[in-house]
């Protein structure tokens, strides 16, 4: 995640699922916070200039994503996730939002390894501290699903490592969100690229895929119990012109 992120499309899809599975629960979400990139995105807004199609979905989230973007726009305001955090879109909500990031040289990749190893520890006893019932990660470009993830390559620091996402949904539902790549047709596309990802992500049956101009994303759903899965179905519906819930067993 990064702050200039905040309010784009992604934003939308993300909080309303989290705000349909987690009611009545707490909430932990540990925004693997990344300092701002130039030219990296947030452009996916133009669904805010259309309420007609989108408002519907979920209302109140809609209008306080809308007041964010217009904060910006009219008074010059900055997106942040401390927007988000502000407007209370989540009734019992946990934030761990320590930014991700490293001023070491190139070459001191080992302190680098030690910094990101002790940031991950720190975000994850603030889950466990507050009794997170269901948590949500959201890494800049979602899962890393191989043994090659480099813990002092800052590089890496744009993904969530599947040893990391593990330990997140011990004990609890968890929800993670990752970009799709450009699987190619000929290896059965985004559908097969989802279900290659569930089958690595222990306790993932569900992921809810959602495709918009041209940016694929995938929310995958681990260890739900049957209300989870209840809500999630719900919310497919509500959403099935927008997205796609995945089931594999």
């Amino acid at each position: 995640m990064q702050d200039q992120l905040v309010g784009d499309f992604a934003d939308f899809v993300k909080y309303a699922l989290l705000r349909a599975l987690s009611r009545g629960w707490r909430l932990g979400v540990a925004w693997y916070l990344r300092p701002n990139q130039a030219n990296n995105g947030g452009n996916h807004i133009q669904y805010l200039s259309n309420p007609q199609q989108w408002r519907h979905l979920d209302c109140e989230l809609f209008d306080r994503l809308r007041s964010i973007m217009r904060r910006q726009q009219v008074f010059g305001g900055t997106r942040s996730v401390n927007e988000v955090q502000n407007r209370n879109l989540f009734r019992n909500v946990v934030y761990a939002r320590e930014l991700l990031k490293s001023d070491t040289l190139p070459h001191q990749w080992a302190q680098r390894r030690g910094q990101r190893v002790a940031w991950f520890e720190r975000t994850l006893q603030k889950i466990v501290q507050y009794n997170c019932d269901i948590v949500f990660a959201d890494p800049d470009n979602g899962l890393y699903f191989t043994d090659g993830f480099n813990f002092g390559t800052q590089d890496n620091w744009k993904y969530l490592p599947l040893a990391e996402a593990q330990r997140l949904a011990e004990g609890r539902t968890a929800i993670f969100y990752h970009q799709n790549t450009q699987w190619p047709r000929a290896y059965g596309g985004q559908p097969e690229e989802i279900r290659w990802c569930m089958e690595r992500l222990p306790g993932c049956n569900y992921a809810f895929y959602s495709p918009y101009q041209g940016r694929q994303r995938t929310f995958f759903i681990v260890n739900p119990d049957s209300q989870t899965v209840a809500r999630l179905i719900r919310f497919a519906d509500r959403w099935r012109m927008h997205g796609e819930l995945i089931f594999q067993g």
